[in-house]
């Protein structure tokens, strides 16, 4: 067995996501679901936290998967800095 290559990235080379106002920052958020104990392995009601991002100029909330697929459909967050 061959030993793991390290890969080493320098940040400044990668593309930064922005928001649509155009701003780079975001804060992290958590919401909160309930999760019927209809659909739950427990039989009882669960709390999930679903994490999100905020921007931090226009206060744009994005959801993670939101977030993400918009990347890679490229709409909402269409701008990207070098």
């Amino acid at each position: 067995m061959q030993p793991q290559q390290t890969v080493k990235v320098d940040l400044k080379d990668l593309k930064t996501v922005l928001c649509e106002c155009g701003c780079e920052y975001f804060e992290p958020l958590l919401m909160y679901k309930i999760l019927p104990a209809l659909y739950s392995n427990t039989g009882t009601e669960q709390l999930l936290a679903t994490q999100g991002s905020k921007c931090v100029k226009c206060s744009k909330v994005w959801e993670a998967e939101t977030l993400y697929k918009d990347f890679k459909d490229r709409k909402g967050i269409a701008l990207l800095k070098q």
